[in-house]
């Protein structure tokens, strides 16, 4: 069994712990978590692997996801429908919430727009970090913004959750780990 989890995000350190940047940083637990160096590959990701869960954090930047990533399918002979997850800020989902969900459209997220462009489908696992919707700004600022101290904290306790889910969707309970996922994942 394989899976590959894909967070993405925007490069570099200005944009690191942005809110748009929730999937990236989900990579980034993952890898300190589980013991997993990232490597740069020729292509615009780097990835690592232990025991059949790889991670993929894309480096370019969000609106142009689906181009590395059609890459890292490629590369890997990924099976899109069975073993890709990818890991994204969903600015519809309340801050510390957690949602899995197979298939489905773009919901304006420009990052998962292009993945669906790109690979020519829609039909892929989506790891949803909540990040709440914004008040005072356009959500384009808002998802530019830094996470303040609460908002990454609840994010971390979603990143926990998310993992736990992998472990059973990666033991071949995808439906059980969906229905783990979408009803602890309400922090």
């Amino acid at each position: 069994m394989r899976i590959f989890v894909v967070g993405l995000g925007n490069p570099g350190e200005i944009y690191r712990f942005t809110r748009h940047n929730a999937g990236a940083l989900f990579i980034e637990f993952l890898a300190e978590n589980y013991e997993i160096k990232l490597t740069p590959s020729k292509f615009d990701f780097f990835y690592g692997e232990k025991n059949g869960l790889y991670i993929i954090r894309l480096s370019s930047y969000m609106n142009l996801s689906g181009v590395p990533l059609l890459e890292a399918v490629r590369f890997f002979d990924i099976n899109v429908r069975e073993e890709l997850i990818v890991a994204h800020d969903d600015i519809d989902l309340a801050k510390g919430r957690v949602k899995l969900r197979f298939n489905g459209g773009s919901g304006g997220h420009r990052g998962i727009e292009s993945c669906i462009v790109s690979l020519g489908t829609h039909e892929f696992f989506r790891l949803k970090f909540g990040i709440g919707r914004p008040e005072a700004v356009t959500p384009r600022e808002y998802v530019l913004q830094r996470f303040e101290d609460e908002e990454l904290n609840l994010l971390k306790e979603s990143f926990i959750i998310a993992s736990r889910g992998l472990e059973i969707f990666f033991a071949g309970g995808k439906e059980k780990a969906m229905t783990f996922i979408n009803s602890q994942g309400k922090i």
